[in-house]
């Protein structure tokens, strides 16, 4: 569901957005990507870094002075808001145990600033554990900001945190017609109880408007592990032999099996290559998916105790952006939409909702305005 937005600036996005660092585009062998976002990080007494021309006039700039290690002050608020003046948003950045009082005070200096900075787009981020009357405060002020950024901050995801950033995701779509991005992110995710092994799992795209990859390094692994291309699960040398043969050779690296797990200096540079080009590959993969692939992605590469988290949140993605998007949202007050999405979100298979917005066209093309009860009725109808 890749979408092209206009910045404020006149800039162009695509979302969901990939966030890309300095590194990314040196490992990868190019200058910039094009319509996509350049996250420009910086330390708390550390000033951002200059950004080239090219990467300037090509990539949409999100320079971000990192606060998550430091308590909430009005001051240091002010110092991270300072430091962005080259930047194409302007984010409030997730500090450390924020409480409702520090997010009170974000929103309010939100406000000013998109009164003030007509032409830069105003990023509130906070923690993803965010409780439930701070919630509220950002659902009733909303129109003091234009993007939502939840931040995770963890290396390895689980289970039990994924849901309840999930569930923060759902609400805050669901209340407010807002891009939600997440940051922080990790790739990797506990798998499924019964089995014993992590998974790639970088479904960013499939549930928020935009990622941005945990910036921080993940602990030395005892033993060296490797994500199999064939299930995309992070393994040592005898679990990849239960998929392959040890003279198997691998073709994105173009190494055996058996080679790749030596230990030794250029082995451990090939497997960094091969995890950069694996991943790349599968983002690549998911950003391509459609209601129509979802699901045989997501049966054959996510541990299934993940399956409905994240078909609930894109198949809210898909009904959004499909009725923000139709020639017929007019003909319905915002009441009628909301018992609309209510109802499309019954469904969990994306291809049937997909299906019942193909009937919902052909039948206002046909009858012109319907009332909605009749219209959600007709829809539900085999």
């Amino acid at each position: 569901m890749k979408k092209q937005i206009e910045l404020k600036n006149g800039k162009v996005l695509y979302i969901p957005a990939r966030a890309y660092r300095k590194n990314d585009l040196e490992n990868m062998g190019i200058m910039f990507v094009e319509n996509m976002i350049y996250f420009n990080k910086s330390g708390k007494d550390k000033s951002i870094p200059e950004v080239k021309s090219e990467i300037k006039s090509s990539m949409c700039i999100l320079d971000y002075p990192d606060c998550s290690d430091e308590f909430f002050s009005k001051k240091a608020l002010i110092r991270a808001v300072k430091k962005q003046e080259n930047s194409d948003f302007i984010i409030l950045p997730k500090f450390k145990n924020e409480n409702e009082y520090d997010i009170s005070q974000k929103l309010l200096l939100a406000k000013e600033l998109k009164s003030h900075f007509i032409d830069k787009e105003i990023i509130l981020e906070v923690s993803y554990k965010v409780d439930v009357m701070s919630m509220k405060k950002i659902i009733s002020s909303s129109d003091s900001f234009d993007i939502l950024s939840l931040f995770y901050g963890v290396h390895y995801g689980q289970y039990p945190s994924f849901d309840i950033l999930c569930q923060k995701i759902f609400i805050f779509k669901q209340k407010m017609d807002k891009r939600i991005i997440c940051s922080g992110v990790p790739l990797m995710f506990s798998g499924d109880r019964a089995i014993r092994y992590s998974n790639l799992m970088p479904v960013w795209e499939l549930i928020s408007d935009g990622f941005i990859k945990c910036w921080n390094r993940g602990g030395d692994a005892k033993e060296i592990r490797l994500v199999d291309f064939k299930d995309l699960r992070n393994k040592n040398l005898s679990g990849w032999l239960e998929n392959h043969n040890p003279d198997d050779t691998i073709s994105l690296v173009g190494i055996s099996v058996f080679s790749l797990f030596q230990d030794n200096e250029e082995m451990q540079r090939v497997r960094t290559l091969y995890t950069r080009m694996l991943i790349d590959n599968i983002l690549n993969e998911i950003s391509s998916l459609d209601p129509d692939s979802l699901w045989g992605y997501i049966s054959k590469n996510v541990p299934s105790l993940y399956h409905t988290l994240i078909l609930r949140l894109y198949n809210q993605r898909l009904i959004q952006e499909t009725i923000r998007e139709s020639n017929w949202i007019e003909l319905y007050s915002k009441e009628d939409i909301t018992l609309l999405e209510n109802h499309l979100m019954l469904e969990l298979s994306p291809m049937a909702i997909a299906d019942k917005f193909k009937k919902i066209a052909s039948i206002i093309k046909r009858e012109k305005k319907i009332p909605i009860s009749i219209l959600i009725d007709a829809i539900g109808k085999t």
